[in-house]
């Protein structure tokens, strides 16, 4: 052990040569005493380390496949994590991308599954530096490196970390731009977002019918953005300059219905003491937004109907009639079409409603606009609340794989809650999500640096995970093997990062 420190004291100061001598001392009096443990490919990766450092690189492979072998038959998971990321590190400048990713996979998940912090944020940095991995993922990764740092607070790593979220970040807004089509379909779509091909399909369908003033049909389920894709129409439409008038056809009740649809005329029922003007006036040169449209009552369909055919209607108790000059879009999140076969919304209606019929699919089936979504849903939130948010890989995880029922609404609700919940760091992290969300998820996967103070702090933690080892992760017992007080031990697995999950107090 003495031996091993001193090897990494050497290697911190920037003498691998003499690291290399030490360690291979290390290795010497662990043959010499017959030993056969974890501390054998222990020694194999301070080596390995060793001669990555002095550029080595296969020699460095060599000692981790050897140490890996060694362990196989032990079962010890935390080495075997420390080996495949440093076998990663030796592979890169090999040439070989695809094993070192492989390695980084799989050092990943045992050091996540072990709860080593610092050695799991280490491990992601290396990943996220990955240039042939997509950028979404090593954003994420780099993401979750820097806030694992922060926990673990180390300076040194988490500006490095920070450097590499902030590259990653720029080299994906690169990216996006580069999409002509996605630019173009954002820009033009204002704040509807849009990358899948289906919803940018939709949008031009939406564009061509903005040009005319025939009514439009927009079916999907509910939160899918049918009253956003409305206002888009309304604003690239030659009345844009006119009032939007949205009504939700399922909160007026029915005795109320026509009234609020068409107005009143003076003494028309009890109260009515002067005329009232109905939506239908509000919206008058402009745009008549029907949300809901399947839930109107049946008796006023045909009076709707007239005002589509004709462009007339009639106040409640009034027998005058009235010219209109309006554009009507309708929305539903049932089919109307099915609606009208079952009697149950009028067929006439239906088809005056449907000269444009534009159909929202559910986020679920449109996974490539999440992520744009969740961007601007954080960044909308970033500036109202002046804060920087960002999610980290678990969160990512956890909002790829939910089936999102409620939509783009469920989902803007979702991560307006949780950027509410978050601390000071602005890190949106898997128990800030909503419940139903969270159960979906699974966290996910960097980096390197030989500053003295961090390999001090590195060996300290991994005496007292091999102390916490050897006694069973009795804590009592291992603050007594490393002969400081219990207490002192709590406090450094506190500041080191290490999980009290499984340790014991005997």
């Amino acid at each position: 052990i003495l031996s091993e420190y001193r090897g990494l004291l050497s290697l911190a100061q920037g003498k691998p040569e003499e690291a290399l001598q030490h360690f291979d001392d290390c290795f010497a009096r662990l043959e010499a005493a017959h030993i056969h443990s974890y501390e054998r490919p222990e020694a194999r990766l301070r080596r390995a380390e060793a001669l990555i450092a002095m550029e080595r690189f296969p020699e460095a492979h060599r000692e981790c496949t050897t140490g890996l072998q060694e362990l196989a038959a032990m079962g010890s998971e935390l080495e075997v994590g420390h080996l495949r990321r440093t076998r990663a590190l030796a592979a890169i400048p090999m040439g070989r991308p695809r094993e070192a990713a492989e390695d980084l996979d799989a050092a990943a998940e045992v050091l996540r599954r072990v709860g080593d912090r610092f050695e799991l944020a280490r491990c992601l940095y290396d990943r996220a530096r990955l240039e042939d991995r997509e950028l979404e993922s090593r954003h994420a990764d780099a993401v979750e490196a820097l806030d694992l740092f922060r926990q673990v607070g180390v300076s040194h790593y988490e500006k490095a970390a920070e450097d590499l979220v902030s590259d990653v970040r720029t080299q994906f807004r690169a990216q996006c731009s580069e999409d002509g089509q996605a630019a173009q379909a954002v820009a033009t779509a204002g704040n509807v977002i849009a990358r899948s091909p289906a919803m940018l399909d939709l949008l031009r369908e939406a564009l061509t019918a903005a040009r005319t003033d025939a009514p439009v049909l927009i079916q999907g389920e509910t939160g899918t953005g049918k009253e956003v894709i409305a206002r888009f129409i309304h604003q690239h439409s030659p009345r844009r300059d006119r009032p939007f008038i949205p009504v939700n056809c399922a909160a007026i009740p029915e005795s109320l219905f026509e009234r609020e649809f068409f107005g009143h005329a003076r003494g028309a029922f009890t109260g009515a003491e002067k005329d009232g003007a109905g939506l239908v006036e509000s919206a008058e040169g402009g745009t008549l937004f029907l949300d809901e449209v399947g839930e109107m009552p049946l008796s006023l369909q045909p009076k709707l109907l007239r005002l589509l055919q004709e462009g007339t209607y009639r106040r409640v108790g009034d027998v005058t009639e009235r010219q209109a000059d309006l554009r009507i879009l309708a929305a539903s999140n049932r089919n109307l079409f099915e609606r009208a076969q079952a009697k149950e919304f009028r067929e006439d209606l239906y088809y005056r409603l449907s000269w444009f019929e534009l159909e929202l699919l559910p986020l679920r089936d449109r996974p490539e606009d999440l992520r744009a979504l969740v961007e601007h849903f954080v960044a909308r939130q970033s500036e109202r609340l002046g804060r920087e948010f960002w999610l980290d890989s678990g969160t990512w995880d956890a909002v790829r794989s939910y089936h999102w029922p409620g939509n783009v609404r469920q989902l803007e609700s979702a991560l307006s809650a949780a950027c509410m919940r978050t601390d000071g760091t602005g890190c949106v992290r898997l128990e800030h999500l909503p419940v139903q969300v969270r159960r979906r998820g699974k966290p996910r996967a960097a980096g390197e640096d030989l500053d003295l103070g961090a390999a001090l702090r590195r060996h300290e933690r991994e005496l007292i995970l091999r102390a916490l080892r050897r006694t069973g992760y009795r804590r009592k017992q291992a603050a007594d093997l490393l002969g400081i007080r219990r207490t002192t031990l709590y406090e450094k697995m506190k500041r080191l990062g290490i999980e009290a999950q499984g340790a014991q107090e005997g």
